[in-house]
């Protein structure tokens, strides 16, 4: 292949690769207009055992689901991995969470569900909620046999949800 068909074989690659990113339904990008929530940290649930965890959640052009979760109870050693399934969503103005301290109502949340990378269907949920610097928090976490619907203030660690571009 000579020089000209190098060009020519580039520029052709460049069109076709901007098609895929930004065309009218790209294939390899994700859904701009939809929530996306990540975060990680611990907090110390409702008999004082650490609890450390980690989230991204995207959603793709179909609407579904993209991402993983981790957590991790330090005092019984109740580890689950895992990916989001259809029924993880966003509410950008509100939580359902028992106002705790700095986290009240009208703080971004995003519910989270998903299945064990194990093969336990809907073996975690939990809400997690953007509170802004130092006032993030978690509730009505439930993986396999922990299961706490008590309001929680982040120790260390942040949540960030985001709705727009």
């Amino acid at each position: 292949m000579d020089g000209k068909h190098l060009r020519v074989g580039m520029g052709v690659l460049a069109v076709v690769t901007a098609f895929a990113l930004f065309g009218q339904n790209p294939a390899l990008a994700m859904d701009l207009n939809r929530p996306r929530a990540e975060g990680a940290g611990w907090f110390n649930n409702f008999s004082g055992e650490e609890v450390k965890f980690g989230i991204t959640l995207t959603f793709d052009n179909t609407g579904m689901p993209q991402g993983r979760f981790e957590y991790f109870n330090t005092a019984n050693g109740l580890t689950a991995r895992g990916k989001f399934t259809q029924t993880s969503g966003s509410t950008p103005n509100g939580n359902s969470c028992t106002p705790f301290g700095p986290i009240v109502s009208s703080l971004p949340s995003a519910t989270l569900t998903g299945d064990c990378d194990d093969g336990t269907i809907n073996c975690f949920s939990m809400e997690v909620v953007d509170g802004g610097k130092g006032t993030d928090g978690v509730c009505h976490v439930n993986v396999k046999s922990d299961n706490d619907t008590a309001t929680h203030l982040l120790f260390r660690g942040k949540i960030n949800i985001r709705n727009t571009q």
